[in-house]
């Protein structure tokens, strides 16, 4: 058999959505998938600094991080693509103008507007980073830091709807948004994806992408997916995958990775 690259999302397919936890099962398949000659590695929306160190610690191969913004390759970093100054000021501009309800995720921490400007879900997302060691470094309206990416969670009662339509329309032109639904956003750099990540990683190692599988859940997965030579849907995922999935899987708990691998006779 050829050799393979195997991509995994964390969230959803990797780890449980509720308790973060990394089934054994799923630990011990992708170790074997290793002995037998295939790379591992996870391609996610999250940065390495909020990503769980379960994960983090776990000997993949590397890391495709940010939909596609950063690539790590055995602990090093192959490719970078951070928002240019003059795309972060356009973007921290928008968000300061409009208040838009959001974090910044950039390779040292996560970073939010003073805590006065916060609302309902953010404040609870805020205190969760803070107990895990992050948003220690600054606020957003600082403007003295690099990011990848950022997130938007609209407000309750969505009385910031239009404040984000403006903002978006804005920023448009060098930035694409990741549409989750209940008006949440996911914003990167334009061009970034999972799938182009996957394949700058896939010609450095000269991998065919027909020799590669991607395991995914949701929305941010559906690039992945379909760029891969294989494409596995887990259990429970977003009904935008549903078309582009050549294999759908069990759930992460139900021994969803093992199987996966076990069907296409890569353990």
């Amino acid at each position: 058999m050829n050799r393979s690259m195997l991509l995994f999302d964390i969230d959803g397919t990797l780890i449980t959505q509720e308790t973060e936890i990394f089934p054994e099962s799923a630990k011990e398949a992708i170790l074997k998938a290793r002995e037998n000659g295939h790379l591992a590695f996870v391609n996610t929306g999250r940065t390495t600094r909020t990503m769980p160190s379960i994960i983090r610690d776990f000997p993949f191969d590397g890391f495709i991080c940010c939909c596609g913004a950063q690539i790590i390759y055995q602990g090093e970093t192959i490719y970078s693509d951070l928002f240019r100054p003059e795309e972060a000021s356009l973007i921290i501009d928008g968000i300061i103008k409009y208040n838009i309800p959001s974090f910044i995720e950039g390779p040292d921490d996560v970073y939010m507007r003073p805590d006065k400007y916060l609302h309902g879900p953010l404040i609870n997302i805020a205190e969760s980073f803070r107990k895990k060691g992050l948003f220690a470094s600054g606020y957003t309206d600082d403007r003295n830091f690099d990011f990848y990416k950022f997130i938007i969670f609209p407000s309750r009662d969505h009385s910031d709807d239009e404040n984000i339509d403006a903002f978006l329309k804005e920023i448009r032109p060098v930035a694409e948004e990741i549409d989750y639904g209940g008006r949440i956003y996911e914003i990167l750099r334009k061009g970034n994806s999972k799938a182009r990540g996957m394949r700058i990683l896939a010609e450095k190692l000269g991998i065919p992408e027909s020799d590669s599988y991607a395991f995914g859940d949701a929305a941010n997965d559906l690039p992945m997916l379909k760029a891969a030579g294989h494409g596995i849907a887990m259990g429970v995922h977003a009904p935008a995958l549903e078309d582009f999935a050549e294999y759908v899987t069990d759930t992460v708990e139900n021994d969803g990775i093992k199987n996966a691998l076990i069907h296409y006779g890569l353990i």
